[in-house]
């Protein structure tokens, strides 16, 4: 049974959507920095992930999650929508990200890769004796894995 707020609810305009996920991220990011400088940590590893995220694209994979939940029927708070294609695309950044340490590229779009830009931030004396490139890596995905494991997140 359709109920009068569905027929008359307006879909979110598509041209709107990449403006509106630039906004959740940076908002999310944001958060992220805010809460890591409360509990005295870096925030190189936000800051990295949204200079990345603010490198280009189009936000093709959103647009099309929220088409799709609207294809579908979809409708109803479309800040939730929103927050879920920022989601998707945080989710294929960090694809990207993975897939440049994997394959030990130096750059993407003409920029240093994030795992590149910081390993630069931290040098050796702050990261202590380092034996190689994957060293390195290792050492800053641990960093990430600190920051997240003293609930650096967002606050609800």
């Amino acid at each position: 049974m359709t109920t009068l707020t569905q027929a008359t609810a307006q879909p979110l305009p598509l041209a709107d959507v990449p403006a509106r996920v630039d906004a959740a991220l940076h908002a999310f990011l944001d958060d992220k920095m805010r809460t890591a400088r409360q509990q005295r940590m870096p925030v190189d590893v936000p800051q990295a992930i949204r200079r990345f995220l603010d490198g280009g694209g189009k936000r093709l994979r959103p647009t099309l999650c929220v088409l799709g939940y609207q294809a579908a029927g979809g409708h109803g708070d479309e800040d939730a929508m929103v927050r879920v294609a920022a989601g998707l695309e945080m989710f294929h950044a960090f694809a990207l990200i993975h897939d440049d340490i994997m394959d030990n590229n130096a750059t993407r779009r003409g920029q240093p890769t994030v795992h590149h830009a910081l390993t630069r931030t931290y040098d050796d004396a702050q990261l202590g004796p380092v034996f190689g490139r994957d060293q390195r890596v290792v050492r800053v995905r641990s960093l990430i894995q600190i920051m997240e494991a003293r609930r650096c997140r967002p606050a609800r």
